[in-house]
């Protein structure tokens, strides 16, 4: 027998077509403690319903959105923090000293050529996952704001339609902090162009460490890599309460939980007993249409770092 959502049981009792959202009775109201998979999610043909109806700029919001979650997309988002890691390695062993290239370590050719060519590729890596992200944080910006034409509800538990019981944690964090976190990460993004277009000015080794072009290429990139670590760690920190809150498997699984399960499933190939598999009954304009995912994460949170 196919289970009843908070959505249609809204639907019969008023007789009425459109969703609140809890404007009005379930602001600060406790959300379905339903598991992430869909069973306690919005209804499958909700865009049927809307009110107001879905404008043609929410559809174009929606699909360059869609696109930025294909599976293209997060590949290449997978091989990007790959590179970020190795060629961030690479940049600090260099900026030490820690190389036998030449001497003296810390100013010596080809060390400060390969410095300065490390330094451009970790930028474009940063600027490329920042463009990526950059519409879905502008979004949920709008969302949090309550500025979106037409405004949709951002009570707990909604997400950018205003359908109450998103599957994301992201949309269960309380609406003042998570304001904040989005503001850190489009200061992020905003700190991070501005880095990359003095960068691209001050390309050589010698102008990005003479004046002035060393204050333009360090003030931003620290400024830029301050916010995203602030919002990393406040992101992270609200979450932990969530899960804590909420009981197991409300949300998807984090990035850490689905790098453990991605390692358990690769060395278990053989199973005496297989996972049965879940219908996953709730539709997100806002993702691709396969509503896939490298790992099993939260995409929510993940699509905020253009992961």
């Amino acid at each position: 027998m196919r289970q009843i959502n908070e959505y249609e049981l809204m639907q019969r009792e008023s007789g009425q077509s459109e969703l609140k959202g809890g404007t009005e009775s379930q602001r600060g109201e406790r959300p379905s403690e339903e598991g992430w998979q869909g069973e306690g999610g919005a209804e499958t043909d909700f865009m049927k319903t809307l009110d107001p109806p879905r404008t043609d700029s929410e559809a174009c919001r929606d699909s360059l959105l869609q696109l930025l979650d294909g599976d293209v997309f997060q590949i290449i988002g997978i091989i990007v923090i790959i590179l970020v890691v190795g060629d961030g390695a690479l940049f600090f062993f260099l900026m030490v000293g820690w190389h036998n290239l030449c001497t003296p370590v810390l100013d010596c050719q080809p060390r400060n050529t390969t410095l300065n060519i490390s330094i451009q590729i970790l930028n474009l890596l940063f600027t490329y996952m920042n463009l990526v992200a950059f519409p879905w944080r502008v979004a949920n910006f709008m969302h949090i704001s309550g500025w979106s034409i037409p405004k949709r509800s951002n009570d707990i538990s909604c997400n950018i339609y205003g359908i109450r019981n998103a599957p994301d944690l992201w949309f269960y964090i309380p609406l003042d902090r998570r304001m904040g976190i989005v503001i850190l990460l489009l200061l992020n993004a905003i700190t991070q162009f501005i880095n990359q277009a003095a960068r691209i000015k001050y390309y050589t080794y010698e102008s990005s460490n003479s004046w002035p072009g060393e204050l333009w290429v360090n003030i931003f990139f620290a400024t830029s890599f301050a916010s995203a670590g602030a919002a990393g760690a406040w992101m992270a920190y609200e979450a932990y309460l969530l899960r804590k809150e909420y009981p197991p498997g409300k949300f998807g699984p984090g990035p850490i939980e689905s790098i453990k399960e991605a390692y358990r499933e690769w060395f278990q190939q053989a199973r005496e007993e297989s996972k049965e598999p879940v219908e996953f009954r709730y539709i997100d304009y806002t993702r691709s249409k396969r509503m896939s995912s490298i790992f099993t994460a939260d995409r929510g949170s993940l699509r905020m770092w253009g992961a």
